[in-house]
């Protein structure tokens, strides 16, 4: 009885945690091997999606691992992420962002080293952060690039991150080389 009343309790506070409702995932029956002796690996990742839920975010498991995606522990003592998948994430996330900014006045007239501190910006400070940066944007515009590169220096960006990351790309603003 008590178990119970605190399992209720629990499933209120963390419901992404205790009622976990996976996604239904179809497979393709072409890619199904039935009878074989050959592991039928759709069959195996749909019973493990089914299992474990697909999850976007980091949360915690029932065991108070931080995990994201399926099943993966990304805590201290689960495998993490390795190398490879680091930079597939990064590079998808730097399609989205080119995507996203690829058609400003502000982006679109500069060459390929100042696009990428533009680029670099909006990974570090979203899309959203990197438009709060106005008059740089501006100078960019109309390639005034030592200004520009003083105007990001002067911003609150360049006082909370090193010194080395601000530096270097105020560098690429002026210069337009690595």
């Amino acid at each position: 009885m008590i178990l119970s009343k605190l399992q209720m309790m629990l499933e209120k506070l963390f419901p992404t945690m205790y009622n976990k409702k996976p996604p239904v995932v179809d497979v393709d029956s072409s890619q199904t091997t039935t009878g074989s002796s050959t592991l039928n690996t759709t069959s195996l990742e749909e019973s493990i999606i089914n299992h474990e839920g697909i999850y976007h975010h980091v949360y915690l498991d029932t065991t108070n691992n931080s995990t994201i995606g399926i099943g993966r522990n990304v805590g201290p003592y689960g495998p993490g992420l390795s190398t490879e998948e680091c930079i597939y994430l990064l590079r998808n996330d730097l399609t989205r962002i080119t995507n996203a900014i690829k058609g400003s006045i502000w982006y679109a007239n500069q060459d390929p080293v100042r696009q990428g501190v533009l680029i670099e910006l909006a990974f570090n400070c979203g899309v959203n952060g990197l438009l709060t940066f106005k008059s740089m944007l501006i100078s960019m515009t109309d390639k005034q690039y030592i200004k520009a590169a003083q105007q990001l220096l002067d911003s609150q960006w360049a006082k909370q991150v090193h010194e080395d990351r601000a530096t270097n790309l105020a560098n690429r603003i002026r210069t337009g080389t690595y």
